[in-house]
């Protein structure tokens, strides 16, 4: 089975042999297209498994509409079956009280089923993507979630549109008070965000009444962030990929 995670900024493709995801392709979504090397990449891989017929498909997982006629592409040309988790005839392996259905994006669907899967059935997710999302689910339930504007995006755009300062390396900083402009933005970004963070999943434990979640990171910043809570986390960075499999094998006729 081969698995897409077609986000904002890049695009991954998961080979899975079986439950073991095998190799991992990654793109910037911005510059991908179909082409020949592509493919021939995508042959090399396939050649080295076997897949049974009903598990030749495709599972796609996309934010970015516009981009998805390229992997239908790489359907038609290796002749597998693609299944979009946002098509209407999907089998969704999660209870959903949001509303309306539709408008919770395919990446914090598949990483909400991967938290039940492989974790627990009381989860906070915490991705760090364009946005900075937050997925509640509560007796493997999804319930709502939070979305706040993404790390490395609020980066791009404080250097774009502030006149004196410039997109900056985000990482851990020891001081609160920055001694010179530099160490004044890497604490606004690291701390500043590490209040955020610990700030939402404070209120959403405490207002969820005997709600002990586990709590999942995952996402291009997510160890950067995840030693300085009050929280065990778990750390992550498949969870999209492992999630949209899962999927799949809802839809797979024995």
């Amino acid at each position: 089975m081969i698995v897409v995670d077609l986000g904002n900024t890049n695009i991954v493709i998961g080979f899975f042999d079986k439950s073991k995801l095998k190799k991992i392709l990654r793109f910037e979504t911005k510059k991908f297209k179909f082409n020949k090397i592509l493919i021939l990449n995508i042959q090399k891989e396939l050649k080295k498994y076997k897949f049974n017929k009903n598990y030749q498909l495709i599972i796609l997982g996309s934010v970015v509409p516009r981009k998805n006629i390229e992997i239908k592409k790489i359907a038609t040309n290796i002749n597998w079956k693609i299944i979009d988790i946002k098509g209407s005839n999907i089998i969704l392996p999660l209870k959903i009280k949001f509303y309306p259905h539709n408008h919770i994006g395919a990446d914090r669907i598949a990483n909400s089923v991967a938290a039940i899967n492989y974790y627990s059935k009381n989860c906070i997710i915490v991705d760090f993507g364009t946005a900075t999302t937050f997925d509640i689910i509560k007796n493997e339930t999804y319930i709502g979630g939070v979305i706040t504007p993404g790390i490395e995006l609020s980066n791009i755009i404080l250097g774009q549109y502030a006149a004196k300062l410039k997109k900056i390396k985000i990482k851990k900083i020891k001081n609160i008070i920055g001694r010179n402009t530099l160490e004044a933005m890497q604490s606004g970004f690291y701390w500043g965000y590490t209040a955020l963070i610990e700030g939402i999943l404070k209120k959403i434990i405490t207002k969820e009444r005997n709600y002990k979640p586990v709590i999942i990171f995952t996402g291009g910043l997510a160890s950067t962030y995840s030693n300085e809570l009050n929280y065990k986390i778990i750390e992550d960075d498949k969870l999209t990929l492992r999630g949209l499999y899962h999927i799949g094998l809802s839809n797979v006729k024995s």
